[in-house]
């Protein structure tokens, strides 16, 4: 089974509907998921305790400190797997390496660019895309990634999965993703399915769940 992979520079109709969610209030939004719930049943709701009052701040000085403290420890965890792991072996892949961890945003996504880095350190594009790419193996799985598609590829590889057309076609339909309605009445779709959901959205999301998100 091989899969036919295309860019799609231009936002889906039904994605440019959902763009006035991030103009919304935490209680429009919260009505929003709702109703979602009710309409859709593909749609798995999970709460959490991350959200907490701005009355539980005392000063915006609490806010960086709590949220440097987020930083160094997963940038920290990071760091160590790099010096530690056979991933990276030689001195220059593990300078490519860190390098690449500096440009990670606050969700865990690569927000760099290959070819300015392989121009600072001197080395080919080739060799830093190699070494982004190895990042598929790093904890917390999904980092490193370029978005949330090839996030989840990461950790969809992680899975191991044995059933390689279920895996194929669980690869494919996060390569569609926008389309998933499309999907709906192949044979494998509620398997690879319950495979999506059990992703996190963006990788840093288990360092962020017991942090205050600002």
């Amino acid at each position: 089974m091989k899969l036919k992979i295309s860019t799609k520079n231009k936002l889906s109709n039904k994605l440019i509907n959902f763009l006035p969610i991030l103009k919304s209030s935490i209680e429009e939004i919260e009505e929003f998921v709702k109703e979602a719930e009710i309409e859709n049943p593909l749609i798995e709701v999970k709460y959490s305790n991350w959200w907490r009052d701005d009355n539980s701040f005392n000063s915006s000085t609490e806010i960086i400190e709590n949220r440097a403290l987020f930083k160094n420890s997963v940038f920290d965890d990071l760091f160590f797997q790099i010096e530690t792991s056979k991933l990276f072996p030689t001195e220059k892949s593990e300078t490519i390496a860190k390098k690449i961890v500096e440009y990670l945003d606050e969700e865990g996504y690569f927000v760099g660019d290959v070819k300015a880095i392989a121009k600072e350190l001197n080395f080919s594009e080739k060799e830093v895309e190699q070494v982004r790419k190895r990042f598929s193996y790093l904890e917390p799985v999904g980092v490193g990634a370029k978005d949330m598609k090839e996030s989840f590829i990461f950790q969809l590889d992680a899975l191991e999965i044995e059933d390689e057309k279920l895996y194929l076609f669980t690869k494919e339909l996060i390569q569609f993703f926008e389309y998933i309605e499309n999907y709906k009445d192949e044979p494998l779709f509620k398997d690879a399915l319950r495979i999506i959901q059990q992703f996190n959205l963006v990788p840093f999301q288990k360092y962020t769940d017991n942090q205050y998100v600002i």
